[in-house]
This record gives C-alpha cells, structure tokens and sequence, in this order.
C-alpha cells in the first residue's frame, strides 16, 4: 500500500491508536490513489521492480515523497472537510504543485 492509515493519521495528527476512523481513512487513501491515477493517466506503484512489471504501454511511477505528500494533503482535505473543499484551496495548489511533474509527462 503506497500510503497507510497511520501515514494520513500523523498527517492528521490523530493518535495511532484512534481506529474508529480506520476504513473511511483507507477509503480516502485508496479514492486519492485512484483520482491521481486517473488525472494523469498512470498507475503508481510502490518499487521499481513493480514498475518494470507493467504491461507495455502502461505508464507508471513509484509513488515518491512527493507524491506521497500529495496524497497524504489530499486525504486530510477530504476527512477534515468532507463536503468538498472549493477550487484554488491552498491544499489543492500544493497538491497540483506536488503532482506537475506527472502532468508534464501525462500529455
């Protein structure tokens, strides 16, 4: 799994061993992956040796730092404002920031 509940729970500063939330925390991390990987028509993964085992044609990334964090900001976003956070939110801009170079290789 690319990203963790106790990833985006440090993220939220919530305590490790809160688990009431742990299903809608996993459906946020998997709805983030999922929305990344349709935006930018990739699949992300989480070694190299995945990657190099992508069908041809298949363009694929290993989820780095970057994209980790922008998962991570994603997920926060939709736990802590589950109806929606409107266009140009600092959390969106940082997340498009973190997820550019991605785009560029996406056209």
């Amino acid at each position: 799994m690319i990203l963790t509940s106790a990833d985006a729970k440090t993220q939220l500063r919530l305590e490790q061993d809160f688990t009431e939330h742990d299903s809608m925390l996993e459906s946020l991390i998997a709805a983030a992956q999922r929305s990344i990987e349709r935006n930018y028509h990739c699949k992300l993964v989480e070694t190299q040796d995945e990657l190099e085992s992508l069908p041809d044609g298949t363009v694929g990334y290993v989820a780095d730092e970057d994209i980790q964090l922008a998962m991570k900001m994603m997920v926060s976003q939709w736990y802590l404002n589950p109806t929606g956070a409107g266009m140009g939110s600092p959390s969106e801009l940082g997340v498009e920031y973190l997820l550019f170079p991605l785009m560029e290789l996406a056209i």
